[in-house]
């Protein structure tokens, strides 16, 4: 897998705990020779609704990165959960061929 072009996004609205895993995230994948689309994970402040659990994928639009299974497949291997859901958020994966990874709230 690799390089490739990817994206973190802490959907806790910036608490220490979702910041630093989102950061953890971001450093690995930068260490396996990944190219990030910034300088480090953006965050998002989710606001109503329900609060977002676990780790989902971000996408551009409806197309899905070739190598998103691979990395569902690669993190679910090492104990992070992948939710097999897409958030199409085009802010935070500019293009088609980026892998956008949203942190949510651990489970609880």
């Amino acid at each position: 897998m690799g390089p490739q072009s990817y994206a973190v996004v802490d959907y806790t609205g910036g608490t220490p705990e979702g910041h630093r895993y989102a950061q953890r995230l971001f450093e690995i994948f930068r260490t396996a020779g990944w190219n990030p689309v910034s300088t480090g994970p953006g965050w998002f402040q989710p606001v109503g609704g329900t609060p977002m659990i676990g780790v989902h994928f971000i996408t551009h639009s409806d197309a899905i990165p070739p190598a998103m299974p691979k990395v569902s497949a690669v993190l679910s291997k090492n104990g992070i959960a992948v939710v097999d859901d897409y958030l199409k958020f085009p802010m935070f994966a500019p293009t088609d061929n980026v892998v956008g990874i949203a942190v949510g709230f651990p489970k609880r």
